[in-house]
């Protein structure tokens, strides 16, 4: 949400943050695991603290389990590259991670208890009027805003 009062968002996508690993990773064949089962994973994160990675830290605190950063990458398409060869797990946005998943690059695994999202927003200045396709585009984005991927 922008701190400065002369912009507005819009929640456009609530984007559920997913447990990715390698198709040769032993929890591969898993459907879900729990959050004591991955404190001794190597993870890979991104290098942007983000309100996310902020959940995620808490959530395995919360549950007094260790989360093994090993790696800090600047790039979602560097860590996916790391993770489908095995180097680490890593928790990413359901969006970026769908295609790679369908094609069987990367394997999601639930994590019991974890309901963590990526809310995705778009920002505009207030005192500026929005033409008729800014509103429609508005509007074509939000249309989804409350739905999980």
């Amino acid at each position: 949400e922008p701190g400065n009062p002369a912009l507005e968002s819009r929640v456009v996508r609530r984007d559920h943050m997913v447990l990715v690993v390698g198709p040769s990773h032993p929890l591969a064949g898993r459907t879900r695991v729990s959050v004591r089962e991955l404190g001794a994973e190597a993870f890979i994160a991104h290098n942007v603290k983000t309100p996310a990675r902020t959940g995620i830290v808490d959530f395995f605190a919360s549950h007094e389990t260790p989360l093994n950063i090993s790696m800090e990458i600047a790039t979602l398409e560097t860590i996916k590259a790391f993770v489908e060869r095995g180097v680490g797990v890593s928790f990413l946005p359901h969006i970026v991670v769908a295609t790679d998943v369908a094609k069987g690059r990367l394997v999601e695994v639930e994590v019991d208890e974890l309901d963590l999202y990526r809310i995705i927003r778009i920002v505009h200045r207030r005192e500026h009027t929005l033409s008729p396709a800014a509103h429609a585009f508005l509007d074509l984005v939000s249309s989804g805003a409350d739905e999980s991927p």
